[in-house]
């Protein structure tokens, strides 16, 4: 078996990567295509991430820690990864089948090799590696877990029961977490985001229509209010799932709704999902829309059968005369056949029960609002049926009074008459005391009645009862009254006094929050005060001080925590913004400014690296070191003052470039010398005699310059970034500047 080279930024070829510090190749004892492990130093330039993996979720500040430790101590495990192709100059390249995020963290911390372990591995045996492996961490989302099992079930034809046996898991746990991939882009950002748990998202799943799942998430995680999972189970059971045992409707008869079927057969029917379902009873509708849509098929087919047969239909208007809303009771003299009565001996039967086969053709009544049908019969022509029964009802026009109505009307009745004669007693005691003071039986009675109209478990009452050394248990629950009486028997009378003034006082003690105003204010506490001589302004005083220092406090801690918090989030943010922005082989376009900005001294560094790798850095660099008082010199830029302007060396491309203003230098040193006249006459003919030089001064009179001008930066020689539109040229196909 042949030794086999994992290719390396030294031995890969110049067209496949990109220009980068040579890197010790690795030899590892395996070929492509054998079975056995290997391990490495693999180039990232020959490492592609893989788009079966089931982690989809990376959160940027633990990866820019990780590349942070990446950094100080290396890869502390291997990454696992297996050979995908080999390109034409003989260089393996590779995909990550486990270690994603380390790859990802090393690629950020600017390695340019990663230690691995190199298997051949099928698609299929990748796959399955990829989502057990993601199986055992802690922070996996239940639905990178839930989509991880749908494509090895699909990809790898797994059953429920073979991923059951490969993960661990139980079947019921598979088929659960499977349905949480049924929950609508939506809901699953609300889940993502934390405002829906593992539970409530899979009973949101469980709803099969998308815009009812969208509904349902508004009420049970919305902004203002998120449900527990008990009550969000309640919520969608109550609203968007419907009892099949009470369906109006024939749920075999399938052409009522020919896209569903009968609904013994649905797929959304519960107990066709008894994994996903098991806490709910089998003939549940879980498609509300549906339910729906049968329901009023149901109600057009009865009623035109109904006028087709001579029976009576109320609809509409009339409709609503006799039965208002779904909740309203039947009037207008007629009586609903299944309502449930409380005849005596009848055991809280329907009418239709009690009648059985000598119950009258019924009506048809269509319930406004709800489409709705409900059969009713005029209660004058059942009267008679129902007393042989032994059922008695009154019937006098539209008004129906049955033995049970009755007895109310008696009881009523009596309490009437109950009323009147309280009413009378108190007024006759009122007018027999007005010359009498009160005496201390008078009192008990009094201070009895004013607590007990205190509210139960207020703080008022309790105030109350802990002056007094009362407890739970002076008064007790078996004999209220007649422990209540004890009580206020056994106080004193200076302490009756006491007590009374106190339940009358104790009702000022409640503060409403959005109702306070001067007229809220203890009138009656304050008053009492200033008559026993106690400082209420005083007392008012240190209670607000020391609830301001309590406030500064508080304030001065979260102020505190926050600008740690703030400091450490900064401190982290820089950390990562600098890990990122350091290896310039890494940087993209968008990244440059900032990292010129927070690198200015490796401005030729980089320059010198767009100019072999990167043509697209070009106009970047350039529009960046122009705002920055920066000039291109030869070798690289320079800061603008640092040198000789005369001394600015052209860049590259326009060495033989000349300026205006050393063209004008030139002529007029060649004239001074006389540069000028010696080139004419060399130019002469042969023949003729040179000619006498023109005599030279001894020293040349000044002459006048054109005023100098600041010259316009010369134009950059190099490729910009294409224009909007154009086609840009890959890495590999780029010409490298001359």
């Amino acid at each position: 078996m042949s030794d086999l080279v994992i290719p390396t930024l030294a031995s890969a070829p110049a067209s496949s990567i990109k220009k980068k510090p040579a890197v010790k190749a690795t030899l590892i004892d395996s070929t492509v295509g054998g079975d056995k492990p290997s391990f490495g130093d693999v180039p990232m330039e020959c490492i592609t991430a893989s788009k079966t993996n089931p982690r989809k979720i990376f959160d940027d500040a633990a990866l820019a820690d990780l590349a942070a430790s990446i950094s100080k101590h290396g890869v502390a495990q291997p990454i696992l990864l297996r050979p995908t192709h080999v390109d034409a100059a003989g260089v393996t390249f590779f995909e990550v089948v486990a270690g994603e995020r380390r790859f990802r963290a090393s690629k950020l911390a600017g390695k340019t090799t990663v230690p691995a372990i190199v298997r051949n591995l099928s698609d299929a045996e990748a796959l399955e590696i990829q989502v057990i492996e993601n199986l055992q961490r802690q922070d996996l989302h239940p639905l990178e877990e839930a989509e991880g099992f749908e494509v090895l079930m699909r990809e790898n034809g797994y059953t429920a029961d073979v991923m059951a046996e490969k993960t661990g898991k139980s079947k019921a746990y598979i088929y659960a977490s499977l349905k949480l991939t049924a929950l609508e882009p939506s809901p699953r950002a609300v889940f993502y985001s934390g405002r829906l748990n593992k539970s409530t998202a899979l009973l949101v799943a469980r709803i099969p229509i998308k815009s009812l799942q969208e509904k349902c998430v508004g009420e049970i995680a919305g902004e203002q209010r998120i449900m527990s999972a008990r009550d969000a189970a309640r919520h969608i059971e109550r609203n968007y799932m419907l009892d099949l045992t009470k369906a109006p409707f024939d749920r075999e008869n399938g052409a009522l709704n020919p896209g569903a079927g009968a609904c013994s057969t649905c797929h959304l029917r519960t107990g066709n999902q008894p994994e996903v379902f098991s806490d709910v009873s089998a003939d549940v509708c879980t498609d509300p829309i549906c339910f729906k849509a049968k329901n009023d098929e149901h109600v057009v087919r009865v009623l035109k059968l109904a006028k087709e047969n001579g029976q009576a239909v109320i609809t509409g208007a009339a409709a609503k005369k006799i039965k208002e809303a779904s909740y309203s009771a039947v009037g207008g003299g007629y009586v609903e056949l299944d309502k449930v009565n409380h005849f005596p001996g009848q055991n809280g039967r329907t009418f239709r029960q009690i009648l059985g086969d000598v119950l009258p053709k019924p009506t048809l009544l269509e319930t406004p609002g709800t489409a709705e049908i409900v059969e009713i019969v005029k209660a004058a022509d059942i009267a008679h049926l129902l007393k042989e029964k032994g059922v008695t009802l009154n019937v006098k026009g539209d008004k129906i009074q049955s033995e049970h109505d009755a007895r109310e009307k008696e009881a009523e009745r009596k309490a009437k008459l109950e009323r009147e004669y309280r009413n009378t007693l108190f007024t006759e005691v009122h007018h027999a005391s007005l010359m009498a003071n009160l005496v201390d039986a008078d009192l008990r009675v009094i201070a009895g009645l004013m607590f007990n109209q205190l509210p139960g478990g207020t703080l008022p009452k309790k105030l109350v009862m802990d002056l007094h050394g009362w407890t739970e248990e002076t008064l007790g629950h078996s004999d209220y009254r007649g422990n209540l009486r004890r009580a206020v028997d056994a106080l004193t009378p200076a302490q009756l006094n006491q007590f009374i003034r106190d339940c009358a006082l104790s009702h000022e003690l409640h503060v409403y929050a959005h109702t306070h105003s001067s007229k809220d204010d203890p009138h009656n506490l304050l008053a009492a005060a200033k008559r026993v001589k106690v400082d209420a302004y005083s007392i008012k005083t240190q209670i607000n001080e020391a609830a301001k220092a309590k406030a500064k406090a508080k304030a001065d801690a979260a102020k505190y925590a926050a600008d740690k918090k703030a400091q450490a989030a900064s401190k982290k943010a820089d950390k990562a913004n600098k890990a990122s922005l350091e290896n310039i082989e890494q940087l993209t376009p968008e990244q440059v400014p900032a990292f010129l900005t927070d690198f200015p001294d490796r401005l030729n560094e980089l320059t010198e690296f767009a100019l072999e790798s990167r043509p697209l850095f070009i106009a970047l660099i350039e529009q960046w070191a122009i705002e920055a008082g920066h000039q291109y010199c030869g070798d690289g830029f320079v800061k603008l003052g640092t040198i000789a302007s005369s001394m600015a060396a052209p860049l590259p491309g326009n060495e033989g470039a000349a300026s205006d203003e050393d063209e004008e230098d030139a002529e007029m040193l060649a004239e001074d010398i006389g540069l000028n006249a010696v080139i004419a006459a060399a130019e002469e003919p042969a023949a003729r005699a040179p000619a006498e030089p023109a005599p030279q001064s001894a020293t040349p009179a000044p002459r006048a310059r054109k005023p100098k001008t600041t010259p316009a930066p010369g134009a950059w020689p190099f490729p910009k970034s294409p224009a909007a539109g154009a086609t840009t040229p890959t890495p590999d196909t780029e010409a490298a500047p001359q």
